[in-house]
């Protein structure tokens, strides 16, 4: 055990994508049914179940991409189906809902994420995120200077599960400092106190952003020193 490290939620907390999953489904619907009008609260309903993360007690196994995406095929189908999409229609447009969510060009890195980067740069740092098989992909192509990413679908396990946190520690090669930050208060925060980690939430219901945060890791690294 050697080292600082910082294990960083990505969505919501690094960057965030535009229209998040339902504005995606309506961009790869209009690839391929352009007259086909469907906006994204019709989508959002059929989205809020059916995720891995929805259900982060249950272990699946690490799974290549077009095993992840294909499980997730009837969920996407789903939604638009619901939203009043014809099925043939609806199949179509799931198909190419991957290649929509992870076009780097929708993703937007937040103004503070690279400032704390630096702020940090004594640390080790970790993306740890309930996402996607390209997260690796995406977050080098956003300009991130990580040193690794562990992404819940290579894990198999979704944050808050213990396991998600002990794939971080490993990544970060079991440092003998380690924060977790992230916007959610269950899967980051809570999850990480859970395995013995220390945690700050940002950007949720008031709380400060990425450079407040670097200077609360700072602050706590120095009263320990």
């Amino acid at each position: 055990m050697s080292g600082r490290a910082v294990l960083w939620d990505f969505d919501g907390t690094l960057a965030a994508r535009t229209g998040m999953w339902s504005g995606c489904l309506v961009s790869a619907l209009a690839l391929v049914a352009p007259d086909v009008a469907v906006a994204a609260d019709d989508l959002r309903p059929g989205l809020r179940d059916g995720f891995p993360w929805h259900a982060p007690h249950v272990g699946y196994g690490a799974r290549d991409g077009d095993a992840w995406w294909g499980a997730l095929l009837p969920l996407l189908a789903g939604a638009y189906v619901g939203a009043g999409v014809p099925a043939p229609v609806a199949a179509l447009a799931a198909a190419r809902v991957r290649e929509c969510y992870t076009d780097p060009a929708h993703w937007t890195v937040f103004a503070d994420t690279l400032p704390a980067l630096a702020r940090l740069g004594a640390y080790r740092h970790v993306v740890l995120s309930n996402h996607v098989p390209e997260l690796p992909v995406l977050v080098a192509a956003l300009g991130l200077p990580v040193d690794a990413v562990v992404t819940s679908a290579a894990a198999g396990w979704e944050k808050p599960h213990a396991a998600m946190f002990l794939a971080g520690l490993d990544a970060a090669g079991s440092p003998e400092e380690v924060w977790m930050v992230g916007d959610n208060a269950v899967a980051d925060v809570a999850g990480a106190e859970g395995a013995g980690i220390p945690a700050i939430l940002v950007r949720t219901g008031g709380a400060p952003g990425l450079l407040a945060a670097a200077e609360r890791i700072l602050g706590g690294v120095a009263a320990r020193e």
